[in-house]
């Protein structure tokens, strides 16, 4: 396989002999916290190949994989070179090092072109469809410092293969060329106009226009091309103003409001935007003003904007001034921002608002699972804004101390967020977000219905079981939600837990009196509870509740769907639907709505006395029980002792002391019955040496 002859790698190709087959599955790199497939292992025997590549081939599918990039072609005599610049990584370079699956000796970037067809074997048909694109997982394997930059730079990447024929192949079979479409264009001239000479207008022109290269490549080319169009435009002053309506306008925080806006003509092709986009707005005040996309195309966009407290007038225009179906006009979309796909680990510095210019950029990031850190700046945790967003990176994102995002909670906890849109009202034209907190309901004392019910905090003050079932229903489906327990309602039942009072009858009868006196005083407190007013029972945003659905699996797809919706920014709409189930405002409505509001003054006050003599008597209660804690003594010289005393140690150090005396005594008590009975046998013994003793002096 290796020769000392050197190859003239300038030389027409026409056959080749497949060297090496080499296949790999997904593993994790040394020192990263991703995963790749780069390590391909030798394959001896035919291998099966199929439209996405070698049989048993795992890929990162982020960058790897597909139609595209089937399979990855190299040549090795690209290797005694890499030996002879990188001396001290000399063991590394070897056949299969840089992740390749067809090893040839002759075939190389300088004589195989795009669109190339090739015959392998006798039975597989593969076409040349894109030059390798290196990324810093190079810099890892190799373990130098900028490599990949260097594979693209002298062209020495390899290239990809789509296949056109499946079969069987295996190391040995004759590569032969039957089609070159394109013998203009091999892989070290297409390198040269993708990294080199990028502004090379008339190539990129035609390489855009060329069918066989990848959409990785080609979408690259014509990115290019619309750009120098659109410069164009704007040299010779054709700069193009556009209508859009602001469609949604939702508080993120006190002062940061996010405004998406939709053009008014649409283009058929909006196009993607890359991170880092932002877009000018002329606004009707007359201000030109330049903010940052947070997400998007060139249709409809999100921008996130902060009140500045000196502004001039452009971000209190927006914030005071322009309310959901007023219309701006937009100028251009431009980015600034690249991508650095040859960094293994990438830290970002943001303050305040700006971390909509690179919200977009980390979430990419997030997605290919490249290593990143964002260390934000803040001025209070309240100044967060798209805090859903950002709950998604987890540890990634760092935030001073004193301003950790809600999310810290759910994290420690187990809780997760879900966020409901709280619609614009004719009274008030803004949308906003609420965040629910969802876990798993695992209370202190189990029953039966735990692992089907859900622990809710952070309740909207409107709820209501029709509100929750809507929102449920757009989670999961309709028919999975059962009922809906609020914290103020739960407070109603009997003071006994069903599932403790099945524990607490095993105690004995000299529990029953507990039991009674228990049962009692929840009566009493719901004698004492204060009357309900208006057509619903008042709550505050921060109570919990606790949902019932129809069984464990239910509750597995709310957990998906919340994370989901948390990943596509979809959340369902808060009362979507509800508020034709509530009674119209009728004459019946009005007149319950007046005798709840006016209460009997006779019962209301008979309530009130009945409330505060609930609410002396645990006053008093508690005093007592804080005095029997202290084991503070009265006037004249005694401690109170209630049913029995205390049972336990007021504090940490009695309670080890006493738990010492124990052992000390469990041991005195211990050693005491075994000398007793070692005393036992020994008197024992004597008995019987003396009888035998006598019975020998007898004889």
């Amino acid at each position: 396989m290796s020769s000392t002859q050197e190859i003239d790698l300038w030389s027409p190709f026409t056959s080749d002999i497949l060297l090496e087959v080499r296949t790999g599955v997904m593993k994790k790199m040394p020192g990263l916290e991703v995963t790749s497939g780069i390590d391909k292992s030798l394959r001896e025997g035919p291998v099966y190949v199929t439209s996405l590549g070698l049989e048993l081939d795992e890929h990162d599918p982020t960058f790897h994989g597909g139609p595209d990039k089937a399979i990855h072609g190299y040549c090795s005599s690209h290797y005694p070179g890499w030996r002879k610049e990188y001396p001290t990584a000399a063991d590394r370079f070897k056949p299969g090092a840089f992740g390749e699956n067809f090893v040839t000796k002759h075939m190389n970037e300088r004589n195989v072109c795009i669109g190339d067809i090739i015959h392998v074997g006798d039975e597989v048909v593969l076409q040349v469809s894109l030059p390798r694109q290196p990324c810093y997982k190079l810099n890892h394997r190799f373990q130098l410092k900028n490599f990949a930059p260097k594979t693209f730079e002298t062209s020495r990447t390899g290239w990809y293969y789509r296949v056109l024929k499946g079969g069987k192949v295996k190391a040995g079979n004759e590569i032969r060329l039957i089609e070159r479409k394109w013998p203009k264009w091999t892989i070290e001239r297409i390198q040269e106009y993708l990294h080199r000479s990028q502004n090379d207008l008339a190539s990129n022109e035609e390489l855009a226009a060329i069918e066989e290269l990848g959409k990785e490549c080609r979408g690259a080319f014509q990115r290019r091309v619309a750009k120098a169009q659109a410069q164009e435009k704007r040299t010779k002053g054709d700069d193009v103003w556009r209508d859009f309506k602001i469609v949604e306008k939702t508080t993120q925080t006190p002062r940061i409001s996010s405004f998406v806006l939709e053009a008014v003509n649409m283009r058929e092709d909006p196009g993607d935007l890359k991170p880092g986009a932002h877009a000018k707005l002329k606004l009707p005040n007359g201000l030109l003003r330049s903010y940052s996309i947070v997400s998007g195309d060139r249709n409809k966009f999100e921008l996130g904007i902060a009140l500045n407290d000196s502004s001039r007038g452009g971000s209190r225009y927006l914030h005071e001034s322009m309310a959901v179906g007023d219309v701006l006009r937009v100028g251009r979309i431009t980015t600034d921002v690249k991508m650095s796909s040859a960094s293994s680990n990438h830290v970002f510095i943001v303050g305040g608002i700006g971390v909509t210019a690179f919200l977009a950029l980390a979430e990419g990031y997030h997605d290919i699972h490249y290593n990143f850190e964002m260390h934000y700046a803040v001025r209070s945790a309240n100044d967060i804004p798209f805090q859903s967003r950002l709950e998604v990176f987890g540890r990634s994102v760092r935030l001073p101390h004193s301003a950790t995002m809600s999310s810290a909670e759910s994290q420690q906890d187990g809780f997760i967020t879900l966020p409901v849109k709280l619609p614009a009202l004719a009274s008030c034209l803004i949308t906003a977000l609420h965040e629910i907190r969802v876990r798993r309901n695992t209370p202190k004392i189990p029953t039966e219905i735990d692992d089907r019910s859900l622990f809710l905090k952070n309740v909207p003050v409107d709820s209501t079981e029709a509100h929750f079932r809507q929102v449920f229903a757009a989670l999961i489906g309709p028919g999975r939600f059962e009922s809906i327990a609020f914290e103020d309602e739960r407070k109603t039942v009997t003071a006994i837990d069903p599932a403790q009072a099945v524990k607490v009858t095993g105690f004995g009868k000299k529990r029953k009196r507990d039991e009674q006196e228990a049962e009692a005083r929840a009566m009493e407190e719901e004698v004492a509870r204060l009357p309900d007013i208006w057509t619903r029972r008042l709550r505050k945003s921060g109570s919990s509740a606790i949902v019932l659905l129809a069984d464990e699996k239910s509750v597995d797809l709310v957990m998906r769907a919340i994370k989901k919706a948390n990943k596509s920014k979809k959340f369902p709409v808060w009362g979507d639907g509800v508020s034709d189930d509530l009674p119209e405002l009728g004459s019946q409505w009005i007149s319950a709505h007046i005798q709840l509001a006016r209460c009997d003054k006779a019962a209301t006050q008979k309530s009130v006395h009945a409330f505060f003599n609930v609410f002396n008597r645990k006053e008093k209660e508690a005093a007592e029980w804080a005095k029997r804690l202290r084991n503070e003594p009265d006037e004249d010289g005694f401690v109170t002792v209630v049913r029995g005393g205390r049972v336990a140690p007021a504090n940490k150090n009695e309670a080890e002391e006493a738990r010492q005396k124990m052992v000390d005594k469990a041991e005195k008590k211990k050693s005491e019955t075994t000398d007793f009975y070692r005393f036992q046998l020994r008197e024992c013994r004597k008995a019987e040496q003396a009888a035998l003793m006598k019975r020998f002096d007898e004889d």
